[in-house]
């Protein structure tokens, strides 16, 4: 058993499996594998930097308390609004970037699909060169459409933070909501 009190930064996960499915403008990425103990938290993130095609990584952190030393399976699967169809994805892991391969699945998509879905957290990250929390909210949920006509949604923001240095002299609030 194992007993760390302080919540560490997430960190890249080790992913023994990753696939990615598009259909209707939104990208779903499931990631498998294997936590270390069965404390550890597991999460898909969006690339904070506009990239194209959109980058993700998949991390992990040790929750705090004691745990026992157990491997335990994982899967985490993310929804993602990206408009348009791109034939592949970078997702980062451990291993380093994995150029994950996309299925196309828009043609074949039934009617009322995309309500089942409605159950799966569907996650984005919005920015603001200003420093504006309002505008990176605002952004971020307007990466986040309504999967039926009408739908009344609800976002809670999992994260807040700032890009800044770099070469460029970056300087970006970001804002990460989901659905709960």
């Amino acid at each position: 058993m194992t007993n760390k009190t302080a919540v560490p930064t997430w960190e890249p996960a080790e992913v023994k499996e990753i696939t990615a499915v598009f259909f209707s403008g939104h990208l779903v990425i499931t990631a498998k594998g294997d936590k270390p103990t069965p404390c550890y938290e597991v999460q898909i993130f969006r690339s904070p930097i506009d990239i194209e095609p959109p980058e993700y990584s998949v991390e992990w952190r040790r929750g705090a308390g004691i745990c026992p030393d157990v491997v335990t399976p994982y899967e985490v699967t993310t929804f993602d609004y990206i408009g348009t169809y791109r034939p592949y994805v970078t997702v980062n892991t451990a291993g380093g970037p994995q150029k994950v391969p996309v299925e196309n699945r828009d043609a074949h998509v039934p009617e009322g699909v995309a309500r089942k879905l409605v159950g799966v957290k569907r996650t984005a990250t919005g920015y603001s060169d200003s420093f504006s929390f309002e505008d990176a909210f605002l952004d971020a949920i307007s990466k986040l459409p309504p999967l039926y006509p009408d739908e009344l949604q609800h976002f809670v923001v999992t994260e807040t933070g700032a890009i800044v240095g770099g070469l460029i002299g970056e300087r970006r609030l970001f804002v990460t909501v989901r659905t709960p």
